[in-house]
């Protein structure tokens, strides 16, 4: 007999748990997975995480209440009180998209090419070091090497605190003019229009 698909919702960070738990007791599922890239002890690590948090698609045999018992599993997708049948068709997709459950790590666009130099900004530890950029791992961050005590370190810099390399010129100057131009468009953004007052 094939059972239909479900999707199960999972305690937050317990999706792990959850996939030990249904192929240790044999369940069909996909636990979609991506790779990333992050800075840590000055190595850069590709790790995986969920590509959709909280979620694993299972044939759960209609053992929801049993899964629901043993398991961090919280609940089904349901509309109306009605389980929620998930298609084979989305299934397929999902899986020639992840081979293996795993998708491909995205190239995230960059104005900033692996090798650039780059100036850090803002007031955290690493304000007004020269860096090289390296590459970006999420929309916000991007990995920079530093040097630290004469040794290339990989750093993770909020990308927006990043301004391309000028020598001779002055990190905090360039800083407080990115600053003022920011709040000046902020500004003009928010700034309620004024209308020329009505003579009477």
């Amino acid at each position: 007999m094939s059972y239909a698909w479900s999707l199960a919702v999972t305690a937050p960070q317990r999706e792990s748990f959850v996939a030990e738990y249904l192929l240790r007791h044999g369940y069909t599922f996909h636990w979609f997975r991506e790779r990333y890239t992050v800075a840590r002890q000055g190595r850069l690590i590709t790790a995986l995480k969920p590509l959709f948090p909280s979620y694993i698609f299972v044939r759960a045999r209609n053992d929801w209440q049993v899964l629901r018992e043993r398991t961090a599993i919280i609940g089904f997708v349901s509309f109306g009180g009605i389980m929620a049948n998930v298609g084979e068709r989305l299934i397929a997709d999902l899986q020639r998209a992840c081979p293996d459950d795993i998708a491909p790590q995205r190239e995230i666009p960059c104005r900033y090419k692996k090798g650039d130099a780059v100036d850090i900004i803002g007031s955290g530890p690493f304000a007004g070091n020269c860096g090289v950029f390296l590459r970006t791992i999420s929309e916000e961050q991007s990995v920079v090497w530093v040097d630290m005590f004469g040794r290339a370190v990989p750093v993770t810099i909020d990308t927006e605190l990043l301004l391309e390399h000028v020598p001779g010129a002055r990190t905090k100057k360039a800083w407080r003019s990115r600053k003022r131009r920011r709040t000046r468009a902020w500004q003009h953004r928010h700034e309620p229009s004024r209308q020329s007052p009505v003579n009477g």
